[in-house]
């Protein structure tokens, strides 16, 4: 289902880096907003040697980490379309 995909995009963009000899992605907090009961993330998730970043945002750092990441894989892959590799 795509929920699993979803689920661990972070280690296929991880294994995505490393099987093509590139730093790690970077993630960061940018914000958080809510209350404590209901708060939500927003995370940042940067790959800066191919200048790519995306934001997630989610009930947990990890999922909001999840969300960053699966906007990113969806990006390389659009890339990987257009330059025919």
């Amino acid at each position: 289902s795509a929920q699993s995909n979803f689920k661990d995009a972070k280690s296929q963009l991880q294994e995505y880096m490393q099987k093509n000899g590139l730093e790690l992605p970077e993630y960061e907090i940018v914000e958080t907003q809510g209350e404590q009961h209901k708060r939500q993330f927003i995370v940042s998730c940067r790959l800066p040697e191919l200048k790519l970043a995306a934001t997630g945002t989610a009930r947990s750092r990890r999922g909001a980490e999840q969300q960053a990441a699966a906007t990113i894989l969806e990006k390389l892959d659009d890339e990987q379309l257009e330059t025919g590799s």
